[in-house]
C-alpha cells in the first residue's frame, strides 16, 4: 500500500512540476514581450508603445492580395517563433510543450 501511495505521490509531483514549468515559461515569454514593448525603459507600457509594437508585428506578417492576414498564417508564424525559441532545449521538451497545449 505504501508503494502505491509513493508512486502516486511522485506522479502528482512530477505532473505539477511540469505544469509549473510550463506556466513559468509562459510567464517568461509574456515578460519578454512586455520588455520589448517598453521602448523607453520606464517599466510602463504606454498606448503608443503598445500600438507601435503590434503595428511592427502586423507589418512582418504575410498578407493576402487584399492586405489581410490569414488567421492560419498568423498561427503558423507564431508556431515558427515558438519552435525557433525552443530549438536548443533538451530532446523531448517540444513534445511536452505540445501535450501541454503550448506548442500547437
Amino acid at each position: 500500500m505504501k508503494h502505491k501511495f509513493l508512486v502516486l505521490a511522485v506522479a502528482v509531483l512530477t505532473a505539477s512540476g511540469a505544469s509549473m514549468a510550463a506556466h513559468h515559461e509562459k510567464s517568461d515569454m509574456a515578460m519578454d514581450k512586455m520588455k520589448m514593448m517598453d521602448t523607453n525603459g520606464d517599466g510602463m507600457i504606454s498606448k503608443d508603445e503598445f500600438m507601435k509594437a503590434h503595428e511592427t508585428m502586423y507589418m512582418q506578417m504575410k498578407k493576402n492580395a487584399a492586405g489581410m492576414v490569414d488567421v492560419k498564417e498568423m498561427h503558423m508564424m507564431m508556431k515558427k517563433k515558438m519552435d525557433n525559441k525552443h530549438k536548443d532545449m533538451p530532446m523531448g521538451h517540444h513534445e511536452k510543450m505540445k501535450s501541454d497545449g503550448m506548442g500547437k
